[in-house]
């Protein structure tokens, strides 16, 4: 089993700002991090810092790659 923490989770933003019906987008496996910080690009891919580097998840949550880096992640920003 995952541990909750390497759960990427998404929610529904309610009209009055609040969430709802929240679901596990995705999740990260494999060990030296958890997910931290998020981006979306243009065409919708998520982008999230976790163990390696930072990983990438199409828009329906799926695994695309990891940008491996030399240094532990714990955001990101552009």
């Amino acid at each position: 089993m995952i541990p909750p923490e390497c759960y990427v989770r998404a929610f529904d933003v309610q009209p009055d700002g609040t969430i709802a019906h929240g679901w596990i987008f995705a999740e990260e496996k494999g060990e030296g991090g958890v997910p931290d910080g998020i981006k979306v690009d243009q065409r919708e891919n998520v982008y999230v810092t976790g163990p390696h580097g930072i990983w990438i998840f199409n828009p329906s949550g799926k695994h695309l790659d990891v940008i491996e880096v030399s240094e532990n992640t714990a955001n990101l920003g552009w």
